[in-house]
């Protein structure tokens, strides 16, 4: 999620700017997304250029493997290294002491300050109320559980739920100063605490910390819990279109991003379908295992894809024209839930926040260069590195067009004429339309073995 903003570029607000989009076009390799209507005052491309295959043909090497899977370990590996927040569960600690869970607890909490709630202002009283449902009477030492999230589960930096939403003006509806991430079903989890009246959990993810909902969790053992984030040799299923809904026995739809994964009851298709396993919730929150049926089509992958600058490529078309959703509201993705999703197709798991990924990637500083040279750094740059914007946005480059970088991002606004307008799409552009045009960017975020 973009936690920051730079001034003229991107903040944060509930208003659009209509586009026209049009349902996905006949499935070739992958679905190609009919392309988005120019837009007054942003740079937009041009249609022709607004699918994968046009940057692919452009491209030199797209389709040679970049790392195999030990040389894509190592770069996970470092990426650990160098975001603290991304964390392996498998060597999480048995259990915290008192200071570790309230500097857990109190991580990220939004201070007090003018909030607005179906439109009214959240009073103080209000805040302090849902404080104080964070249950802070601890132990000296915590036992660490672990669970599994059984269907698409908000993440929220305090217990409030969606629903009942903060934002900074009255009329505003995209942008919940509460949303803290998203996480797919299936996902391991380190349960830490509970609030007080019992609904909320607070957990760390892989890449998170936050509040989700008591049930969409099923507690079960560490080595249980891990199998689900595990997984092994191509003994999984990968998402490959943007969203992906799959029916459980009982009838609910889950909802799987870009990049999820589903663990394989079976090692082949039949029939025209995969098998899959999928967690599901006891009445007393214990975790149990159904399956269901996943066509067998170009929505899925059996294992990661190769690494190839076309597969980037490939996967970021697939989410044009979606909805920028904040934090992963709007069943959608943000700026950096984008290119985490797309990454992690390849089996690369970058860090989740705009920031943390220009900090954890290889950059180039674009620092101190001129406009000309500026541009010149852009343009040398690959298909699939990652511009960013101060930490504050991060975009997917795509190459270079006519002289000019061009790139696909998820992007909530821009400025034209001194005035700011509201995109909230995924769209392929140039970058003429940020403040300081292809100044904004300060980095290039590369990945190598």
């Amino acid at each position: 999620m973009k936690k920051y903003s730079l001034p003229g570029i991107f903040l944060s607000s509930c208003l659009a700017v209509s586009l026209v989009l049009g349902g996905a076009a006949p499935a070739q390799a992958y679905p190609v997304r009919q392309p988005l209507a120019p837009v007054a005052g942003y740079d937009m491309l041009p249609a022709a250029q607004q699918t994968a295959d046009y940057w692919i043909a452009h491209g030199r090497d797209m389709e040679r493997v970049q790392a195999d899977a030990a040389g894509i370990a190592s770069i996970n590996a470092r990426l650990r290294q160098r975001c603290p927040a991304l964390r392996d569960l498998a060597s999480y600690p048995a259990t915290l002491s008192y200071d570790e869970l309230r500097q857990k607890i109190e991580q990220d909490v939004p201070d007090w300050g003018e909030y607005y709630s179906h439109g009214q202002r959240v009073s103080y009283d209000s805040y302090i109320a849902v404080c104080s449902n964070r249950q802070m009477a601890l132990p000296q030492t915590t036992t660490v559980r672990f669970g599994v999230t059984v269907r698409r589960s908000d993440m929220r930096l305090l217990p409030v739920s969606v629903a009942d939403g903060w934002f900074t003006s009255p009329g505003a509806q995209h942008f919940d100063q509460l949303q803290a991430t998203a996480l797919d079903p299936g996902v391991p989890v380190a349960v830490l605490h509970e609030s007080r009246d019992g609904a909320w959990l607070l957990v760390d993810s892989s890449d998170y910390t936050g509040w989700v909902p008591r049930q969409d969790v099923a507690l079960a053992s560490r080595a249980e819990a891990l199998q689900w984030g595990r997984p092994t040799g191509d003994g999984f299923l990968v998402v490959t279109t943007n969203r992906l809904r799959v029916a459980t026995p009982n009838g609910e739809q889950l909802l799987y991003q870009l990049g999820s994964r589903l663990r394989l009851a079976k090692p082949t298709a039949s029939s025209g379908s995969y098998t899959v396993l999928l967690p599901y919730r006891n009445v007393d929150g214990s975790l149990q295992t159904t399956t269901a049926a996943v066509p067998a089509d170009d929505s899925v992958h059996r294992g990661y894809l190769p690494w190839t600058r076309a597969n980037i490529l490939r996967m970021a078309f697939t989410c044009l024209g979606d909805v920028y959703g904040w934090g992963g509201l709007e069943d959608s993705v943000d700026c950096s839930s984008f290119t985490q999703d797309v990454y992690r197709t390849v089996g690369i798991e970058l860090p989740r926040d705009a920031d943390q990924q220009n900090a954890a990637t290889n950059v180039r500083s674009l620092s101190g260069l001129s406009y000309a040279d500026h541009v010149a750094a852009m343009n040398q740059a690959q298909p699939g590195d990652l511009f960013f914007l101060g930490g504050s946005h991060v975009m997917i480059c795509l190459g270079s067009e006519g002289g000019q970088p061009c790139i696909i991002n998820a992007t909530s606004s821009y400025y034209a004429g001194g005035t700011k307008h509201y995109i909230l799409r995924v769209v392929a552009s140039g970058v003429s339309h940020y403040a300081y045009g292809a100044a904004s960017v300060t980095d290039i975020g590369q990945l190598t073995p």
